[in-house]
């Protein structure tokens, strides 16, 4: 009997047995496949021999401990900040939204992929942070925390394999950058 080896595909629910943890498949690079948490949170970088399909209690179990944890205030913790690059952030988006943007080779368009996304999750702890000290009612922090919500959002999004959807994926994650840099701006965290 011969037996294969598991293939994880973009979105599959997979256990990192190395690690122990469980983690939807976003990305490829080289030996590696790039995870993130199920229920958000910072990615990490599995080898393909490690993985294995979770099984739906595993997915359901990351689930709620996931939600249980954001309940909690676990995902909003007082922790210094890191480091944040913005003018490479600008520089990253503007090659995907200015007027005279032209469309990036299949290979220039995963790495584009990857920087907004490495960017996002850059973003998102620190506007949130900058949000969350803001009254309930302020417009700003409704807005900031309603562009994470649609950062994340777009961070859990697997497009098609086909050249346009993948430039339309790297485009709306581009105007998350954008937006939460903009955001941060307006809360009075780092100024882009």
């Amino acid at each position: 009997m011969t037996v294969t080896a598991y293939e994880p595909k973009l979105g599959d629910t997979v256990e990192d047995t190395a690690r122990r943890k469980t983690g939807k498949v976003m990305g490829f690079i080289g030996p590696y496949v790039q995870l993130r948490p199920v229920g958000g949170g910072i990615e990490w970088d599995a080898r393909r021999e490690n993985l294995r399909s979770a099984t739906d209690a595993e997915a359901l179990r990351a689930g709620v401990t996931a939600a249980n944890e954001r309940s909690r205030g676990a995902a909003v913790t007082t922790r210094a900040s890191l480091p944040m690059d913005v003018t490479t952030m600008r520089e990253t988006t503007s090659r995907l939204l200015a007027d005279d943007a032209e469309l990036p080779a299949a290979d220039k368009l995963n790495d584009l992929i990857l920087l907004c996304r490495g960017h996002l999750m850059l973003l998102i702890p620190e506007v949130e942070q900058a949000a969350l000290r803001l009254p309930q009612d302020d417009r700003h922090r409704i807005e900031a925390l309603t562009g994470i919500a649609q950062a994340r959002r777009r961070l859990d999004l697997v497009p098609d394999a086909r050249l346009p959807a993948e430039v339309a994926h790297a485009k709306r994650l581009a105007h998350s950058v954008d937006c939460l840099l903009r955001y941060l701006e307006n809360l009075g965290g780092e100024r882009p």
